[in-house]
């Protein structure tokens, strides 16, 4: 459905939840009122105002996402929403309240993955790639809320008069939405104001959608000078079929990011840290992809995953002879299973991975994912039907018992 929105979305892929609103008008003023009026905790929402970012701070469960890199521990705050109510408005907001983003952003959205953001720079002479630093945390509230009320403007002027929505509604419902979609910034307590976390479903649709002026002035800076564009969450790709990408266009690249305004702001600042120049005679990497000749999986990658399908497998064979031959689970044999099925996780993570990537070497290892599932179904199956020969419970400082809890994985 060709729809003109105006030259902001030019270059944009409109959900079909767009699309239907312009088919059926009556859906969009039905769909605003419901998220108007079935908004959780309102007499929270009115106090905002006067409690600040930590409005709805207690409905959220905030902690750092600890992993280890090359370079050494890597700490990305995360929140986890604990309120069912709020849990359940957010999944509203992303299956109904879908916004266009640009056509050369990859992230998050259905049909579209790491493999398909990386084929448009295969076979490149150069790569350029920048990060945008603490990206979530840059959509402040007062961004969320005049993004959402710039939207749903729009869409309204879009339609017949007759099924427009009042301006008053729209600033009230995106008073809400940018109340809800926020919480206060633990990783940086001297931001006074709430930002998005990292980890709720309408973070998705903020991050690919809001910065789509961003995108535009990218994709034209890049088309103009035949250059190929395209956009990963924060990661952002710049390639070159003939020739290197000269330093002043690079330096031109990271200006229009740390220079664009959004809504009176200019939240983005380039990571410098994680610049990278990559040639065509050393090995290119994005999103974890090779794309020097197609988009394939490292070599690296894939020697760890024999390698670990191969440890696991004979580790859970020692195991499960271990188990049959005492007779008992012991409490050992507990915590190595639980040890066990850790790894199988990431394997299986990585094993998907591969068939976002390729398909053929993705099918080559799944005889022995198979294999391994197999042995992992039978540790959890002893562990269920052997609890009866666990230790006794021992004594806890406190005078309580404590007993090994057997559950299924």
């Amino acid at each position: 459905m060709n729809v003109d929105l105006g030259q902001k979305y030019k270059d944009s892929i409109l959900p079909e939840e767009v699309t239907d609103w312009l088919r059926s008008p009556k859906t969009f003023k039905e769909h605003v009122k419901v998220l108007r009026d079935h908004a959780p905790h309102l007499d929270v929402i009115k106090k905002a105002d006067k409690t600040g970012p930590t409005a709805m701070d207690q409905y959220y469960h905030k902690w750092f996402k600890v992993t280890k890199t090359r370079k050494g521990v890597k700490k990305r705050p995360m929140a986890m929403v604990k309120d069912n109510d709020l849990k359940r408005y957010h999944r509203t907001i992303y299956n109904i309240l879908k916004l266009p983003y640009h056509k050369q952003v990859y992230s998050y959205e259905k049909g579209r993955s790491a493999a398909d953001c990386a084929a448009p720079h295969t076979n490149k002479f150069a790569i350029f790639e920048i990060d945008i630093r603490g990206f979530f945390p840059s959509f402040t509230r007062s961004i969320i809320e005049q993004g959402y009320y710039e939207w749903l403007h729009t869409m309204s002027q879009k339609l017949p008069m007759i099924h427009r929505v009042s301006d008053r509604m729209i600033s009230e419902l995106s008073k809400r939405l940018s109340i809800v979609c926020t919480a206060s910034n633990f990783e940086n307590p001297q931001c006074i104001e709430a930002v998005l976390p990292i980890g709720i479903e309408p973070s998705v649709i903020i991050s690919n959608s809001f910065p789509i002026e961003l995108d535009n002035t990218l994709y034209d800076f890049c088309s103009s000078r035949r250059l190929t564009y395209s956009r990963y969450s924060d990661n952002i790709f710049v390639s070159r079929t003939t020739g290197h990408i000269p330093r002043s266009m690079q330096e031109d690249i990271k200006g229009i990011v740390n220079d664009f305004e959004l809504h009176g702001v200019k939240p983005f600042k380039v990571n410098d840290g994680k610049e990278r120049y990559i040639p065509y005679w050393r090995r290119q990497r994005i999103l974890g992809a090779v794309v020097n000749e197609k988009v394939n999986v490292s070599k690296s990658r894939e020697i760890w995953l024999r390698s670990a399908l191969n440890h696991l497998y004979y580790d859970c064979l020692k195991l499960i002879d271990s188990i049959k031959n005492e007779g008992k689970m012991s409490e050992e044999a507990v915590k190595s299973s639980s040890k066990l099925y850790r790894r199988y996780r990431k394997v299986m993570g990585n094993h998907s991975y591969f068939c976002a990537i390729n398909k053929e070497k993705y099918l080559k290892y799944s005889t022995q994912v198979i294999a391994v599932k197999i042995l992992i179904d039978e540790i959890m199956y002893l562990r269920g039907t052997i609890s009866q020969d666990l230790p006794e419970p021992k004594e806890s400082k406190t005078g309580t018992t404590s007993r090994i809890t057997v559950k299924p994985f």
